[in-house]
């Protein structure tokens, strides 16, 4: 299981997650997001980063 563990953070982490990051910027170049926008999303990365990585830790430590 902790094999399993390591292979899905690291897949999240760095493949996943700056794929979606980048479509992301991407749209919101294309709409010409406001400097809010742009914010808002520079607020949510890392949140978002370490909300996914602890939600995947607490399932792994409850699976024990």
């Amino acid at each position: 299981m902790k094999n399993k563990l390591i292979v899905v953070l690291i897949t999240t982490l760095l493949i996943q997650t700056p794929i979606y990051f980048y479509l992301v910027i991407q749209i919101l170049k294309r709409v010409q997001a406001t400097e809010l926008m742009w914010f808002l999303f520079w607020i949510y990365v890392p949140i978002s980063i370490i909300t996914s990585l602890l939600v995947k830790l607490f399932l792994a430590l409850g699976e024990k």
